[in-house]
């Protein structure tokens, strides 16, 4: 399956909370909207999950650029997929931690297709990686989920 079909399901699972939230979109001062917040942990999620293995292979590059190009319109190249991974990864725990508090905010089939997604991309070279394991049972558990 491809990526961009997790990256859609997250965003119409949003689209459903958002309609039955006060006001509806973007209508909530001061409140983040959880759009963005799920488009943003699943695409950081993605990226730790490229950075797992300590190889970014053609694959997850593949993958990467499509899910960003079918969402947004728009192109990367294979070094700015390069550095994302890199930054995100640099910063990784900051990631974890900011997965933890954030999620939270989102419905449990939003959390369950960030999850998604970062198998997705852990599989994207048909070989599941011992440290690509141990990122995905870490997202399970922060995003208290079932593991995959």
């Amino acid at each position: 399956m491809k990526i961009t079909a997790y990256i859609h399901k997250v965003l119409d699972a949003c689209d459903d909370m958002l309609a039955a939230l006060p006001g509806g979109p973007g209508k909530m001062a001061g409140v983040q909207d959880p759009r963005e917040v799920a488009m943003d942990l699943a695409i950081r999620s993605m990226a730790v999950m490229c950075a797992a293995d300590g190889k970014l292979n053609g694959e997850e590059i593949d993958a990467s650029v499509e899910a960003y190009r079918s969402r947004t319109g728009y192109s990367l190249s294979e070094d700015q997929i390069r550095m994302t991974v890199s930054s995100v990864s640099l910063e990784s725990d900051m990631f974890w931690r900011d997965l933890k508090l954030r999620a939270n905010m989102l419905p449990v089939p939003v959390q369950q297709e960030i999850y998604a997604s970062g198998l997705a991309i852990a599989m994207a070279d048909e070989e599941l990686h011992h440290t690509e394991s141990a990122v995905l049972d870490r997202l399970a558990s922060v995003l208290n989920v079932e593991k995959a």
